[in-house]
């Protein structure tokens, strides 16, 4: 998953990563946390009220993914907790 974030990361040009709030640009992806951590950074701006027009295009797009996805890892993460070794 975090694989799958870092190339939908890449994709972003940098005129469109200059829209976003300075807390919500992406750095490079290690782990889930990393993902949580902008997960939340995102939702943050997304519900702030105090975004531009052009900003609020690009906090839109980036939550409509990377929220998805943070919540897909937790999902995937509780599955690998809750299912026996043997079944997997």
């Amino acid at each position: 998953m975090i694989e799958l974030v870092s190339d939908y990361l890449s994709e972003w040009l940098p005129e469109e990563l200059a829209q976003l709030p300075h807390e919500c640009r992406p750095v490079r992806l290690h782990d889930g946390e990393d993902l949580g951590g902008l997960a939340v950074s995102v939702a943050r701006a997304y519900n702030s009220f105090d975004l531009e027009p052009e900003s609020m295009r690009a906090v839109e797009e980036m939550d409509a993914f990377v929220g998805p996805a943070c919540r897909r890892l937790a999902e995937l993460r509780h599955l690998e907790q809750v299912t026996p070794r043997a079944s997997r």
